[in-house]
């Protein structure tokens, strides 16, 4: 036996709209607990991801600028120390470079590579990815 569910506005907030109003059955019908429950899962669950692709935008990578901040602080170091400590260690990475990544704007998979390499952690740990959806991946939509 399944629960109906009151399709009337909500009497305590009559401008917000509720579950029940965005899913109003057609005339003469009343919408089940259990259909209900499918729509909301289905409203607040996107599609499943595929897999994970890095963000590009004209051939440069964006990089998660919060947990490169977080590892440049782990090793108690300024922009400007890292640069240095960077060019010591002969990893090819300009202040330049450090400060473009940590504000968010887009930097070379080189550069990625190079950052990753001297925080000796894996480069999938600092570039943005984003997920590749079921449709987009069957669609060929993805660009490589």
């Amino acid at each position: 036996m399944s629960k109906e569910i009151d399709t009337s506005l909500n009497e305590e907030s009559p401008a917000a709209p509720t579950v029940a109003e965005n899913a109003v059955p057609a005339a003469g019908e009343s919408l089940s607990y259990e259909n209900m429950l499918a729509q909301v899962a289905a409203a607040m669950n996107p599609a499943p991801a595929v897999r994970y692709e890095p963000m590009v935008q004209q051939g440069r990578v964006f990089l998660v600028k919060d947990v490169l901040k977080s590892l440049r602080n782990e090793k108690l170091q300024t922009q400007e120390e890292m640069a240095e400590s960077c060019q010591q260690g002969r990893f090819r990475v300009s202040i330049a470079s450090i400060k473009r990544a940590e504000i968010g704007r887009p930097v070379l998979f080189r550069v990625a590579r190079e950052l990753a390499r001297y925080f000796n952690v894996p480069v999938e740990k600092i570039v943005k990815m984003r997920p590749v959806t079921v449709a987009e991946y069957l669609a060929g939509e993805t660009k490589h």
